[in-house]
Formats: C-alpha cells, sequence, structure tokens
C-alpha cells in the first residue's frame, strides 16, 4: 500500500498539498508542489497550463490563460428572391454574394455563418431541405466564384421557419438566406481567431 501511494501523479500529489497530506505521500518538496500551482502572470491560470504566460492581471482571459477576444457579428440579409420551392441563384444577384465576399476578403481571418429560410408553406421537412440548399448554393457561389475558403463558411438551417414575423411581410420574404459575419473588434487580422 506504501509504495503505490508512493507513486502518486504530480496532480494527485498537487491535491494533497492542498489539504496538507503531501509530505507523507508524495516525495517531492513543498516547493515543488508550490511551483504547480503558481501563476507568475497573476491572470487567475496556472502556470502550466497557461499558454499566454505574460497577459496583464487585469485583462479578462481564457481557460488558457489568453486574451479573452471580443468579436462583432455583423447580420447581412441577402436579397435574392428565391422561387417557392427553388435554390437557383440568378447571376444577377451574385453582386448581393459578392458584397460579403468583399468583407470576407477585406477580415482574412472572419468567419461566415449562412442561414438559409423558407416560407412557412409546405412541410416542415421539406422547408429544412430547401433552406440548407439555399445557404449551401450561397456558400458554392463564394467559393467558386469569388475564391472564398470553404473553411470559413459555415451553412445551417434557420430555427424558425415562418412568415409572420416582422421581417417577413409576405410568403416570398421568408424564403432567403441571412449571413452572419464573426469578426474581432480589434485586430480582424489575427490568426487564431476560432
Amino acid at each position: 500500500m506504501i509504495a503505490r501511494i508512493g507513486k502518486l501523479s504530480m496532480s494527485a500529489c498537487v491535491l494533497m498539498l492542498i489539504s496538507g497530506c503531501y509530505a507523507v505521500f508524495c516525495g517531492f518538496s513543498a516547493n515543488a508542489a508550490a511551483n504547480e500551482l503558481a501563476d507568475d502572470d497573476r491572470d487567475g491560470v496556472i502556470n502550466v497550463r497557461d499558454r499566454c504566460p505574460a497577459t496583464p492581471a487585469a485583462l479578462q482571459v481564457n481557460s488558457v490563460g489568453c486574451e479573452q477576444l471580443a468579436f462583432n457579428v455583423e447580420k447581412i440579409l441577402l436579397n435574392i428572391p428565391f422561387k417557392h420551392g427553388s435554390a437557383y441563384i440568378h447571376p444577377r444577384y451574385h453582386v448581393t454574394i459578392k458584397a460579403v465576399a468583399d468583407q470576407l476578403k477585406q477580415y482574412p481571418y472572419a468567419k461566415l455563418t449562412l442561414e438559409g429560410h423558407a416560407s412557412a408553406k409546405g412541410s416542415k421537412g421539406v422547408n429544412q431541405a430547401m433552406s440548407m440548399e439555399r445557404a449551401k448554393r450561397v456558400a458554392g457561389v463564394l467559393i467558386d466564384k469569388y475564391v472564398i475558403a470553404a473553411t470559413r463558411i459555415k451553412v445551417k438551417v434557420a430555427l424558425v421557419q415562418s412568415n409572420t414575423t416582422q421581417d417577413h411581410k409576405d410568403e416570398s420574404s421568408g424564403r432567403q438566406v441571412v449571413a452572419y459575419i464573426k469578426r474581432h473588434k480589434l485586430a480582424s487580422h489575427l490568426d487564431y481567431l476560432n
């Protein structure tokens, strides 16, 4: 029993240090255990987990000790009049999609979510499939025509399929794609944004 206890991991011994039992079982000094719990930059993340060891103490940090990034999310309603039961995008509406591509090129580390919508007419399953197809078609134009990396684009179906909201004055206005561009508030050029 004593031999097994003598081979405890460092983290188990750190827990024992906290409870005051470290000297009996762990076989290392209190200083070594205290170093495991040290937080030299005083950001609230111990050194062994801190990927950004020089952050100022007053800065809000994430679980690995790096600056908690703040983001802007811009919502853009793409004015593409989809016909009922169709995801076809007429080329004359590519200019609408180009506005999104231009922003993504301006902010090369921004991410995009395309949310497909359908009108309330029809079954939920058909509407969800059509919503997804519309979002995928917009993504396809961004990728193929405007050379936006597919890894920057996420497509999804809107949770609410309705033409009764304030945004949808008639049935056809529910058939749309909404773009959400997420970028860092201060430094959109940083490469560690998700």
